[in-house]
């Protein structure tokens, strides 16, 4: 809310469901991109390199996964094996596309910066293409 009142443009970046960032409804959704697709899909499947910000837009949420989390037993007990294979599933075998298709869309919106948390995908891709970055994040234990 800070940013926006300072009339910075915000986009947040989620696995999680959108409706979580959207309960005020200040959001507008993402254009028809060249896919043809609306809020945010494209022919890839994963989210990332079709579609474009609203010029109007100040808030904006993208559904993607760029990261998986733990899997945990409770909320002290992570299950390492399974949180590894879980990674190398969704995320690292398939590392280099995810990563080239986030480029573009950082490219292709002019992001200025990539705030995480602690995502290391969205961390490299601001690096490859010299975006700052910083990384922020909670760490709450229930």
């Amino acid at each position: 809310r800070a940013l926006l009142a300072r009339r910075h443009a915000v986009i947040v970046v989620t696995g999680a469901s959108p409706t979580f960032f959207t309960h005020d409804k200040v959001i507008r959704p993402f254009t028809k991109a060249k896919t043809g697709k609306a809020n945010g899909q494209t022919n890839s499947g994963t989210g990332g390199g079709g579609e474009v910000l609203d010029g109007d837009a100040m808030f904006a949420v993208r559904s993607v996964s760029l990261d998986c989390g733990s899997v945990q037993q409770d909320a002290l007990t992570v299950e390492t094996e399974a949180s590894l294979r879980t990674y190398w599933t969704a995320i690292h075998r398939n590392r280099d596309a995810l990563l080239e298709e986030e480029c573009r869309w950082l490219r292709r919106n002019r992001i200025d910066i990539v705030c995480s948390d602690i995502v290391p995908l969205a961390i490299a891709a601001a690096k490859r293409c010299d975006i700052p970055a910083c990384c922020i994040t909670n760490f709450a234990f229930d």
